[in-house]
């Protein structure tokens, strides 16, 4: 399928009217909220917004919990680089990335003060189209894009995010911005650890923009950025040809798939933690291990860069880190990974830790840990779906909370919650934005 082809099924397809997929659609806008907000007051977004308040423009789109319009640029890369902050956004497992702090930040942006009415329903059809180009575009380079280095949520997403854009505007050209958005695409996973990681979502969403913007400028490129021999999936996977990756469209969409969390950290450690919290208890005196094994199934550790930490930030992305922190009984808070210094006890735990790999192709997230005390006892755990997985979801009030955590005013919180999801039912998207961007 070449970008005309993909273009062509995007911008036919018929708004969405499943009310579990509208639903689930709502469930991630939720979660795209409360993630923002609760990122909003962190030093280096706003040291970023000040960069963006001094080079100016035109306003017109929203600044999510800044109460500013700044110009859609602006916007997209400010509110992915926020949504992202803290690790703390959905998470997609064939994309091995962020899609809705990329989709949705493009989504929001590319809706500016001039325009009277968007159905919201076309809105989340538009999500959900963006989810979906993102997980096919996983399904076929991954792991062997991830594994190589690649961060598939500024990879992938800038191509997820204009398809999203193209839809809800049902822009014609589609199909040139979708080239010119692939030959945009980069980021790499040694950033893991620094803000950057976070950035990558914002440059995602601001490359969607700008290869909209460029593409209704007059600049075109019809050319195929799928082609077999010096395309995408050939420089990013070794694959020569793809068969149709648009098959069964707009069945089981994979927006069902998306992962919300309620730790700020790499949904790569979730089962880690789980199991963490459950051998805790078994362990009467820290002091007693002698050894700790973690049992991965191969690759699903790659983002988990991490077996020594030198700052905390980078425990985010170490199974270590995380493992030995709650056997210690600390608070993996959103303030935890704000510190410099890593424990010296910790560091003593995570040194008797090393991991082991197996073949699981029943269940390639299930993750093993075996404890051997110093009397000889062993203790083991494992976790085969991670709270929050699409196998073990958070429920509706877990995600209020969340949001309401994030924003601290319960009757706001509630508001925003409702309004969100009445999404569904096909409201003017506008209006929600006018009455929110005042005061969030």
């Amino acid at each position: 399928m070449n970008a005309q082809e993909l273009a062509n099924k995007i911008l036919n397809t018929p708004l969405i009217n499943e009310q579990d997929t509208l639903k689930q659609a709502t469930r991630g806008v939720v979660d795209y909220f409360a993630s923002s907000l609760q990122a909003k007051n962190q030093v280096e977004l706003q040291q970023f917004k000040d960069w963006i308040m001094l080079e100016g423009g035109n306003k017109k789109a929203w600044l999510i919990g800044q109460k500013q319009l700044v110009t859609a640029r602006q916007a997209a890369l400010f509110n992915g680089f926020q949504a992202h902050y803290l690790d703390y956004d959905d998470v997609h497992a064939t994309v091995r990335g962020h899609p809705s702090s990329v989709i949705l930040s493009a989504l929001f942006a590319s809706i500016d003060k001039s325009i009277q009415r968007i159905d919201s329903r076309r809105f989340l059809t538009a999500y959900v189209i963006g989810v979906e180009v993102m997980a096919r575009l996983g399904q076929i380079l991954n792991p062997k894009l991830y594994i190589r280095g690649w961060h598939s949520t500024i990879t992938l997403g800038g191509i997820a995010a204009t398809c999203a854009i193209g839809y809800l505007h049902q822009y014609f050209f589609l199909s040139d911005a979708i080239s010119l958005a692939a030959t945009q695409s980069s980021g790499m996973r040694f950033v893991f650890g620094s803000p950057i990681k976070a950035l990558h979502a914002g440059i995602a969403a601001q490359n969607a923009i700008q290869s909209i913007d460029w593409i209704k400028t007059g600049l075109s490129l019809p050319q195929n950025p799928f082609d077999e021999k010096i395309g995408f999936f050939m420089l990013l996977g070794d694959q020569y040809s793809v068969e149709d990756w648009g098959y069964d469209w707009e069945k089981n969409w994979q927006i069902h798939q998306l992962w919300f969390k309620n730790y700020p950290y790499c949904s790569a450690a979730a089962g880690i933690a789980d199991i963490s919290y459950e051998l805790r208890n078994k362990i009467l005196n820290i002091s007693d291990i002698l050894q700790i094994e973690i049992c991965f199934y191969v690759n699903s550790d790659a983002a988990l860069i991490y077996q020594k930490v030198d700052i905390t930030s980078q425990g985010k992305f170490s199974a270590e880190y995380i493992l030995a922190s709650i056997l210690l009984n600390k608070k993996l808070d959103f303030q935890h990974f704000e510190q410099s210094q890593v424990e010296p006890c910790i560091c003593q735990i995570m040194s008797k830790i090393h991991r082991t790999y197996q073949n699981n192709e029943v269940n390639p997230k299930k993750v093993k840990i075996r404890v051997e005390l110093k009397n000889g006892a062993i203790l083991e755990a494992s976790s085969n779906f991670p709270k929050g997985s699409p196998m073990n979801p958070y429920s509706n009030t877990q995600l209020k909370e969340k949001l309401e955590l994030a924003i601290g005013n319960n009757s706001l919180s509630q508001q925003l919650y409702q309004d969100i999801s009445n999404l569904k039912n096909g409201i003017n998207i506008q209006d929600f934005i006018q009455a929110y961007q005042s005061i969030l």
